[in-house]
């Protein structure tokens, strides 16, 4: 791989990082393997709905965490 693609590699992994930082921010609920599972599920398969699955994360954790509050 000559300069120029070890550059745009590079470049594009840094957004990549940082689109997974954002995520985990938004995520702060769900546990980040969780996270990190769901991205590299829908990664290495296109047929997946990457927000929909995250969607459904925070739908579970969102009843989760209602039930925790619940019942302090």
């Amino acid at each position: 791989m000559d300069e120029k693609n070890t550059t745009a590699v590079s470049c594009l992994w840094r957004k990549i990082e940082k689109r997974i930082e954002e995520l985990i921010g938004q995520c702060k609920d769900i546990p980040p393997e969780e996270i990190m599972h769901l991205l590299l599920t829908d990664h290495e398969n296109a047929v997946h709905d990457s927000e929909k699955n995250l969607q459904a994360l925070f739908k579970k954790y969102r009843k989760k965490i209602n039930g925790e509050q619940q019942g302090l």
